[in-house]
Parts: structure tokens; C-alpha cells; sequence
């Protein structure tokens, strides 16, 4: 064999050596971008589970609009009624309807959001 015949064996077998090498490297760059992607998304996850926002402004709204509690609509004896501590059928069904459309306007219209990050965000932070 030339010194031409095992320079070029030598390339060819370097060039096979990187592929494989870029190879490997390509493989573990995609498993770590994977690993990346799938640890963004469980922190989207945690993170739409830490907001109390829609919970909240649901509760809050269900204990105003209790008929009878700061107002009622229709009253017994006026169209409204403030402070009766009194409820009919008719009350109940306008107040459903009101507490649906504020909520729907809350919640999903201006997105609002309450976080509180202490109850699990620090105790599954894993650093460093």
C-alpha cells in the first residue's frame, strides 16, 4: 500500500469516526432539548395550578350576591331591595345570571390571576 492509500484509509475512517461522533452529539443535544421542554411545560403546570385567581373571585362574588345579603333583585315589595336577609325564586334565578356574566368577565375577559408561590414552588425547586 502508497502512503496515498492509508492517508485516505485514515481520512475515511476519521470522517466515519466524526460523523458518529457528531452523531452522538446530535442525539444527546436533542434528549437534552426533549428533557428541556418537558421540564418547561411541568413548570407551566405548576404554575397553572398555583393560580387561585378564577377560585377566589368565584367566592367572592357567590358570597356578594347572595339574594337578600347587600341586595335583592326583584324585592318583595320594590324592584330592589338592600339589606332583607330575604330570598325568592325569582331573586335567585336574576342573581345565577349576574354571577355568571361577572364571572365570565373576571375571569375569562380581564384574566385574572392570584398566585401564591409559597405553598409548593420553593419545596420542588430543585437547583444547582
Amino acid at each position: 500500500m502508497s502512503t496515498t492509500e492509508t492517508q485516505r484509509g485514515d481520512i475515511s475512517h476519521f470522517k466515519k469516526r466524526c460523523t458518529r461522533e457528531e452523531r452522538k452529539n446530535e442525539r444527546k443535544i436533542e434528549r437534552d432539548s426533549v428533557r428541556e421542554r418537558k421540564r418547561k411545560r411541568e413548570r407551566e403546570l405548576e404554575r397553572e395550578m398555583e393560580d387561585w385567581g378564577p377560585a377566589f373571585t368565584s367566592a367572592v362574588l357567590f358570597i356578594l350576591l347572595t339574594p337578600g345579603l347587600l341586595f335583592q333583585l326583584p324585592g318583595h315589595e320594590r324592584c330592589v331591595q338592600f339589606g332583607n336577609f330575604k330570598t325568592s325564586g325569582a331573586s335567585i334565578i336574576v342573581h345565577t345570571v349576574i354571577f355568571f356574566v361577572l364571572v365570565s368577565v373576571f375571569v375569562i375577559g380581564l384574566d385574572i390571576h392570584t398566585y401564591f408561590g409559597m405553598f409548593g414552588s420553593c419545596s420542588n425547586d430543585k437547583r444547582g
